[in-house]
């Protein structure tokens, strides 16, 4: 979810949190939101990982964020830096779950996780077996 939309390198991250909160609003009132986990060892998304930073040119610096940091930069510098991406996921899941959105974190790849139904959900929330 994180590279399907697209910031400006100016906006401000309550812009950009605004931004996926709306998108993941139009999938309804029970989207749950489950983000990638990165353990150790080899991962399902490895290759595609390599392929993105192939891609991508330069790799932003370390930033410490926000919801009132200001000018991000562009997209795809600032997600190759894997200490700005590991912020920018606790950030998003964290005003994603303060808006209403459960928000599930997988040990491993997220996609395995939710065909396996892992993520069911239950009468009491959702199943984090």
């Amino acid at each position: 979810m994180i590279h399907k939309l697209r910031w400006n390198p100016l906006t401000d991250m309550r812009t950009i949190l605004s931004l996926f909160h709306s998108y993941v609003r139009r999938f309804g009132p029970d989207a749950v939101v489950v983000f990638d986990g990165y353990s150790c060892g080899p991962r399902v998304k490895d290759q595609e990982h390599q392929r993105r930073s192939a891609v991508v040119r330069l790799v932003a610096p370390c930033r410490k964020l926000t919801e009132d940091t200001t000018q991000i930069g562009p997209q795809e510098p600032f997600l190759a830096n894997r200490s700005n991406k590991a912020a920018f996921i606790k950030l998003l899941k964290e005003y994603l779950e303060q808006t209403g959105i459960r928000v599930a974190q997988a040990e491993g790849d997220g996609d395995t996780e939710i065909v396996s139904g892992k993520w069911m959900d239950r009468d009491e929330g959702l199943d984090r077996e």
